[in-house]
């Protein structure tokens, strides 16, 4: 999902660049008019292109929670089936012991129940442990899941920061061609 947007993001960007004819031929048909218009499209496309890459920036951030919340729920569904299971086994070994001593004399049944009880005590650290891992994971889960969207939030961030110098130096150079254009038309009067 997450290459998947970021190609898709580079790609809707290139889509919204104007061609440089078209942006030429404005400031040509009219150089003071035309590179006003000329700047206006720049802008245009910039801050659409800006916007794009907040909205698509903000997706793969949404994504990235919904993922990590996914995982993180599916291994605590899974450490509770593996505790329900671990229980479940250990009062069936338990409860055997405990029948088998039934028919026994006395010191069969104490053993027995001894022994049930050690199984029941022992099955509790093995849970215990198994759920201090799971909730270590999910923590770890949801640690890299704002790693990664921080990450994602610095791109964005850049790449508008850099997209901002574009547009600046775009700007300048549609008003200097333009410039350069009113001096021409003036000069080719002039003579």
């Amino acid at each position: 999902m997450h290459a998947t947007a970021f190609g898709k993001m580079t790609y809707n960007i290139l889509s919204h660049v104007r061609s440089l004819e078209e942006l030429h031929g404005l400031i040509e048909k009219d150089p003071v008019s035309g590179a006003l218009e000329a700047q206006k499209k720049v802008v245009t496309e910039v801050q659409a292109i800006a916007n794009k890459i907040s909205r698509d920036a903000q997706d793969v951030i949404a994504q990235v929670h919904v993922d990590a919340q996914t995982a993180a729920n599916r291994l605590t569904q899974e450490a509770e089936l593996t505790f329900e299971r671990i229980n479940k086994d250990t009062a069936k070994a338990a409860a055997e012991l405990i029948r088998d001593a039934e028919g026994a004399n006395g010191e069969n049944k104490k053993e027995n129940a001894l022994a049930a009880s050690k199984i029941l005590m022992a099955a509790k650290k093995p849970t215990g442990e198994l759920n201090q891992r799971a909730e270590s994971s999910a923590t770890q889960i949801t640690e890299q899941a704002e790693k990664s969207a921080f990450k994602v939030k610095v791109s964005a961030e850049t790449a508008n920061k850099n997209l901002a110098r574009a547009e600046k130096k775009a700007v300048r150079n549609i008003s200097n061609a333009g410039k350069a254009a009113a001096a021409k038309i003036s000069a080719s009067i002039a003579e």
